[in-house]
């Protein structure tokens, strides 16, 4: 996917090609940048799937999964592009869960996890909860992680 930084100089629009020469600049100067990347968004991703609710029915026998669930809990996938920011080429990291609907589920007195009884309080937003509060309370980590290495191949 093509990606354009505009200035008031002109305009730079980053094609495939380009995309995979910096990545294959990224690769060769900072090798261990995208891996410490993919590597803590993959811990989030996981933690995020293990506290992901699933479609469950209740009768008088308790709350059980149901078998006509959709599966968004195995639709996460984690991304990596080279990004515009502020006139300079970035690389950003991405966690989506790929069903259409998975951003609006909310927990239900009743909502379940695929090992159990959900922790979290009824009515919470489950991407914020699950996702996105955990991503934002980390970022500073991944990101300090990232300049540790950058900082070591500056002093080779």
């Amino acid at each position: 996917m093509a990606v354009t930084i505009k200035s008031d100089r002109g305009t730079l629009t980053v094609s495939d090609t380009l995309d995979k020469m910096v990545r294959m600049v990224l690769d060769n100067l900072a090798p261990n940048v995208e891996q410490i990347l993919k590597e803590d968004l993959t811990t989030l991703m996981q933690t995020a799937k293990e506290n992901w609710l699933v479609r469950s029915y209740t009768n008088k026998n308790g709350t059980f999964q149901s078998e006509f669930s959709q599966n968004s809990v195995d639709q996460f996938e984690i991304t990596t592009q080279i990004v515009a920011m502020s006139g300079a080429l970035g690389i950003k990291g991405t966690i989506r869960n790929n069903a259409p609907y998975a951003y609006v589920i909310r927990k239900s007195a009743n909502s379940i996890t695929q090992s159990g009884p959900s922790e979290l309080p009824t009515g919470s937003h489950l991407w914020s909860k699950t996702v996105q509060e955990p991503f934002v309370a980390n970022i500073e980590k991944i990101n300090a992680k990232i300049l540790v290495d950058l900082k070591k191949l500056q002093e080779q």
